[in-house]
């Protein structure tokens, strides 16, 4: 009968022992599930707020470009460019084959001619005079 005592609580100290064990891994594994999910869903929020930051730049620089492009100065620049202008102005339109190469003689003005050669002009070479518009 003794012996009965003994191997009956010993095992009810087996099991008292085992049972809060056991329970505390399972918690403990709960626990540590629900770290690791907060923590991947932590990096989840850093990422996105990452993104966002950058989308906002984004939307920044977006914004400030759609404001240049809007503006009247750039609209009119551009419409100049393409051969357009204001109400009451007179263009004109010079056709060739860009701006990188420039006919010397259509580039030279009355100004740009000095005082002795036009001279010479007017004397010598009546037509560069009269083409020069000196006439």
């Amino acid at each position: 009968m003794v012996n009965d005592r003994i191997i009956r609580s010993r095992s009810r100290f087996r099991f008292a022992t085992i049972l809060p064990v056991v329970l505390l891994v399972l918690v403990g594994f709960g626990f540590g599930e629900e770290y690791l999910r907060n923590k991947e869903i932590e990096a989840q929020i850093a990422e996105m707020q990452q993104e966002n930051a950058k989308l906002d730049a984004d939307r920044l620089a977006s914004l400030k470009l759609i404001d240049t492009l809007s503006s009247s100065y750039y609209v009119e620049g551009e419409a100049r460019k393409n051969g357009m202008g204001k109400d009451g102005e007179q263009l004109i339109i010079v056709e060739g084959q860009g701006t990188a190469t420039h006919e010397s003689s259509s580039t030279v003005s009355q100004d740009d001619v000095p005082n002795p050669l036009r001279w010479y002009d007017y004397f010598f070479d009546h037509e560069a005079f009269v083409s020069f518009g000196m006439l």
